[in-house]
């Protein structure tokens, strides 16, 4: 077996922990800790979702595979899955608020997505995401709707309501700055993992 053959099976050992790890978390829950396990279900999948994307970006590293962060590919598959859960809400198949549907689901764009996967990949990409084109053209909800939103989060809707009562100029000026510390905590997190990625790179060329 050739490196490359190595971590393209290791590419669906990965997908197989991901559907291992899902169906423990859908059973047992979010922070159940498993017997003999020191970490909850939450975190095996994420560390397995990560492992995947790892092994796709050492596939990238031998030429075996091209990752190229299309932002747009990216928007129409959101859209494609979004469709596939209203499809799911209306067949009484999802219940409760979904916080990916709605007025106020689209923070984080496809564009931001697509620079966060690249700052993970290359450390060089690691800062500011660009403007995403035709960003000015996404609606901003009124304040009102927003709170009326049933897929908004009740750190949102608290923050928001907490803002209103304000000085306008003071809270949005406020907002900014958090968001700049935000996206610069976001950048290290990303960093990190991307040191991460060096040392099992490391690890697998050893």
């Amino acid at each position: 077996m050739t490196q490359d053959e190595f971590l393209i099976a290791k590419a669906g050992h990965q997908a197989g922990a991901i559907a291992r790890h899902a169906a423990q978390l859908l059973m047992f829950g979010l922070d159940d800790i498993p017997p003999g396990l020191e970490r909850s279900n939450a975190d095996h999948f994420k560390e397995a979702l990560w492992d995947l994307v790892s092994v796709a970006a050492l596939l990238a590293g031998t030429g075996v595979i091209t990752l190229c962060f299309d932002a747009g590919l990216m928007q129409r598959r959101f859209d494609a899955l979004a469709a596939d859960l209203r499809f799911a809400v209306a067949r009484g198949q999802v219940q409760g608020p979904c916080s990916l549907l709605g007025p106020t689901a689209r923070h984080a764009t496809a564009h931001e997505v697509a620079h966060a996967l690249a700052a993970y990949v290359d450390a060089d990409a690691v800062g500011p995401a660009p403007p995403a084109p035709g960003a000015d053209e996404v609606p901003t909800p009124e304040p009102e709707a927003a709170l009326r939103d049933p897929a908004a989060s009740t750190w949102f809707i608290r923050a928001l309501e907490a803002a209103m009562r304000r000085d306008p100029v003071d809270a949005a000026n406020d907002a900014d700055v958090l968001a700049r510390i935000l996206g610069k905590h976001a950048n290290k997190v990303l960093a990190a993992a991307r040191g991460g990625l060096d040392l099992r790179a490391a690890q697998a060329g050893g």
